[in-house]
C-alpha cells in the first residue's frame, strides 16, 4: 500500500511540474497523412514483489519496430481529450534467456491514443546549439 501511495505521489509532482514545450505544435505533428516508425526494446527479469515461494525465473529481452499512419487529424482542441488516434503494424521478437532459451516472435496491430493537451513530456536531447534547429512556426524567443 505504501509503494502504491509513493507511485501516486510521484504521478502527481510529475503532472504538477511538467509543462508543455514551446516548440511543440501537435496540430504540425500528428497531421493527417504523416507516417511514424519506432523502434523499441528492452530487457528484464522477474522480481518477487509479493514474496511467493514459488518463482518462474523468468530474464528476457525484445526488440520491436512499428510502423503507423495517422489517417485523421487530431480532434477535440481545447479539451482534455484533445489527441490523435495512431494504427499501426508491429513486429515483436522476445528471447527468453533463463530459466529456458526460448523465444517469441509475432506481428501485432496495434492502436495508440496520444493525448496532445498534455503537451511534451519527453525531454529533448539534440547533438546541435537550438539555435541552428529549423523553426515550426513562430519563435518565441
Amino acid at each position: 500500500m505504501i509503494r502504491l501511495t509513493l507511485f501516486g505521489l510521484v504521478v502527481l509532482i510529475v503532472l504538477a511540474v511538467a509543462g508543455p514545450a514551446q516548440a511543440f505544435d501537435p496540430g504540425i505533428t500528428f497531421q493527417q497523412g504523416t507516417w511514424i516508425t519506432t523502434l523499441e526494446g528492452g530487457a528484464g527479469k522477474q522480481n518477487n514483489l509479493e514474496s511467493h515461494s514459488v518463482q518462474t525465473g523468468f530474464e528476457l529481452w525484445y526488440a520491436g519496430l512499428r510502423g503507423s499512419y495517422l489517417f485523421w487529424n487530431p480532434i477535440g482542441s481545447g479539451t482534455f481529450l484533445y489527441g490523435s488516434f495512431e494504427p499501426g503494424l508491429e513486429a515483436i521478437y522476445q528471447q527468453y534467456t533463463h530459466p529456458r532459451d526460448k523465444y517469441y516472435a509475432g506481428l501485432a496491430l496495434s492502436g495508440r491514443y496520444h493525448f496532445l493537451a498534455l503537451g511534451r513530456f519527453v525531454k529533448r536531447w539534440t547533438t546541435t546549439d537550438d539555435q541552428e534547429m529549423p523553426r515550426i512556426g513562430p519563435s518565441s524567443a
